[in-house]
This record gives structure tokens, C-alpha cells and sequence, in this order.
């Protein structure tokens, strides 16, 4: 899937041009999908603390990311150019690495005994429960919650393109709020 988006994404910033947003994404196309693919690992990374009631590295990890980016971006503040936005996604990057790798520096603390248990219960588990009928209906679920995301996402989108028109900036903030 995300192989998929993005190559739709490549397509799309490759044939549009004329706005500011895709402009940005074609013009930092591989850190945006870089940090993409980083905050994925991560993301993967906590579950699997979280899966192993680790809850106490999960907040670790958090910390170690929030303090990298804090750190990056005060250090940024002093060196880089202001307004890049490369530098900008460059350090998310670094931060999403940094707590990955402590999220597997946590992992690696466990014994191995116990991570060898739960991924063969959890891949026993799984491989008896992977069936056509569990992944279409998986897949019916996921369409619906889709076309409810993107509905939702167009009406905030509505919303905010006219309320300036009629009403002032000021309401649209409270209106967001």
C-alpha cells in the first residue's frame, strides 16, 4: 500500500504544477517520503513495546524523539538558513531515527526467551486466523472508513475556503476550534 501511494504521489507531482503545495512536494519528494517512511518504523517500533506491555520504553522512545527534535531545532535555529523547509524535514528525520533506534536498543534489553514466545503465539495466532472471508471483510471496513475520512476532510475543506468569504478570518478560527 504505501509502495502504491507513493508511486500515485511521484505520478501526481511530476503532471501538476501551478500550486504551492505541490510544487513543495515535488521539490522535496524524497525527504517528505523518507520521514514517511521513518515515522512508519517507529510507529511499528512502539507497537511492539506496547505489544509487549512495555509501556515504560514505549515513553523512552517518545521522549528520546521529542528531545532529539527539540535539540535539532534549537541547534537549527543557530546554523541553518531560516524558511528551509528542507532542513526543516531533515531534522524530523533524524529525530524519527534517533527514537527508532532507541526503541530498538529497548527491545534489544528484553530477554530473548520472551520476544521469541510472544512472536511465535502472535504469528501462530495470526497465521490461523488469515482467511479470504477476514481479509475482505477487513477490506469492506476499511473502504467505509475511508470514504467517511475523505467526506470529512472535504466538508472541513468546504467549510474553510467559505466562511472568509462571508464572515471574517477570526471566525474561521473559532470555527476550527
Amino acid at each position: 500500500l504505501t509502495l502504491f501511494v507513493l508511486a500515485v504521489t511521484f505520478g501526481i507531482t511530476r503532471f501538476t504544477s501551478g500550486s504551492e503545495t505541490w510544487d513543495a512536494l515535488r521539490d522535496h519528494f524524497g525527504l517528505i517520503w523518507a520521514l514517511v517512511i521513518f515515522n512508519g518504523l517507529v510507529s511499528i517500533a512502539c507497537g511492539v513495546l506496547r505489544a509487549y506491555k512495555k509501556m515504560n520504553y514505549e515513553a523512552i522512545t517518545n521522549v528520546v524523539k521529542g528531545i532529539s527534535m527539540l535539540g535539532l531545532a534549537l541547534l537549527a535555529i543557530y546554523i541553518l538558513p531560516r524558511n528551509s523547509i528542507s532542513s526543516i524535514i531533515i531534522i524530523l528525520i533524524i529525530a524519527q531515527i534517533l527514537a527508532f533506534l532507541a526503541a530498538i536498543a529497548l527491545l534489544s534489553k528484553m530477554s530473548p526467551v520472551s520476544i521469541r514466545s510472544m512472536t511465535a503465539s502472535v504469528l501462530g495466532n495470526m497465521l490461523r486466523k488469515i482467511s479470504f472471508s477476514n481479509i475482505r471483510s477487513i477490506l469492506h471496513f476499511s473502504f467505509f472508513q475511508l470514504a467517511l475520512a475523505i467526506s470529512n476532510t472535504l466538508l472541513m475543506s468546504i467549510d474553510r475556503i467559505m466562511i472568509p468569504q462571508f464572515l471574517s478570518t477570526a471566525v474561521l478560527g473559532f470555527y476550527a476550534g
